[in-house]
């Protein structure tokens, strides 16, 4: 199980140009891919680097960032590309021909001949230009997948610690599981008093001479007490608590992304946790209870940077 968190950046040259190439990630509820790239001439390496991303990460908001660092040059190295003049002198030709039959003042500049539709036309791409870019491209995914692979150990590495520390706080629920189990027979022994004292006091209060209503009386607290601790009972509570308790332990060791299935088990832990202080209704069971609630929400915090 990995993290959602992880970080991984290097610094590489193909053909002589610098590049810097970076991949982080954090927590989200999907998956969330943002890619700051520079201005492409070939818009399927986008796609490319989303399709390598999603073939390895489930979950998390992930940002690749891709620079290409300006070379130091100088000298003809530096200088742009020549304009084609050919297709200047054209243009020029046509914007004075124009100036001429329209009658116009106006003087023809720069802009005025960069803005004819073919002066800055590109052409096609020569065949050496074409493999050029084409190694260029692979030289990059070769280097891409290396630095997600590194992003992807680093998420692994962080998940392994929250995973080592699920497990323990695991052993701590189970421990105070165990103490709340110890408190049980007291708890049921002291209920059992408190009810057919209230009961014995409600029946002294309407006394009878007659044997047979103190027989039925007899009865009827018997049966009274019985349904009261039978509705009192945590044994329930327990049994499912326990039975969360040991599905959680297996997703643990399981692989795989389980970062929404943990969040399932932990409502219901917390919500048999309640319903067993509720019915409880005891200080030292409570005080177990607010424990037991606190373990589950410090896990519950974990999981959400787990994928």
């Amino acid at each position: 199980m990995n993290s959602m968190t992880g970080f991984s950046e290097r610094g590489f040259s193909i053909q002589g140009t610098p590049v810097r190439l970076q991949i982080r990630s954090w927590n989200h509820k999907g998956l969330d891919i943002r890619l700051r790239l520079p201005r492409m001439e070939s818009p399927k390496i986008e796609s490319w680097l989303k399709q390598e991303v999603e073939a390895h990460v489930k979950r998390g908001s992930v940002e690749v960032f891709f620079e290409i660092q300006s070379p130091n040059v100088t000298g003809a190295e530096a200088l742009p590309p020549a304009l084609p003049l050919e297709r200047v002198e054209f243009a020029y030709h046509q914007l004075v021909n124009l100036k001429k039959r329209l009658g116009l003042e106006v003087p023809i500049g720069v802009q005025d001949i960069l803005g004819y539709p073919e002066v800055l036309l590109k052409t096609p791409p020569s065949e050496s230009l074409v493999a050029r870019e084409a190694e260029w491209i692979s030289q990059f995914q070769e280097e891409f997948r290396s630095v997600l692979k590194d992003f992807l150990n680093s998420r692994q590495n962080e998940g392994i610690h929250l995973l080592a520390d699920l497990r323990q706080r695991v052993s701590l629920l189970r421990a105070a599981l165990d103490q709340a189990d110890g408190l049980r027979p007291a708890l049921r022994e002291k209920f059992k008093d408190r009810v057919q004292k209230r009961l014995a006091q409600a029946f002294e209060a309407y006394p009878s001479a007659d044997v047979r209503e103190s027989a039925l009386f007899e009865s009827r607290l018997s049966q009274e007490v019985a349904f009261v601790l039978e509705k009192q009972d945590i044994e329930e509570e327990m049994v499912r608590f326990k039975g969360h308790l040991e599905v959680l332990s297996q997703v643990l060791v399981q692989p795989g992304p389980h970062g929404k299935r943990l969040d399932f088990i932990y409502q219901e832990l917390h919500r048999e946790i309640t319903t067993l202080s509720n019915k409880a209704q005891d200080v030292g069971m409570s005080q177990i209870a607010v424990d037991i609630k606190l373990l589950i929400d410090q896990m519950r915090e974990q999981s959400l940077n787990l994928e």
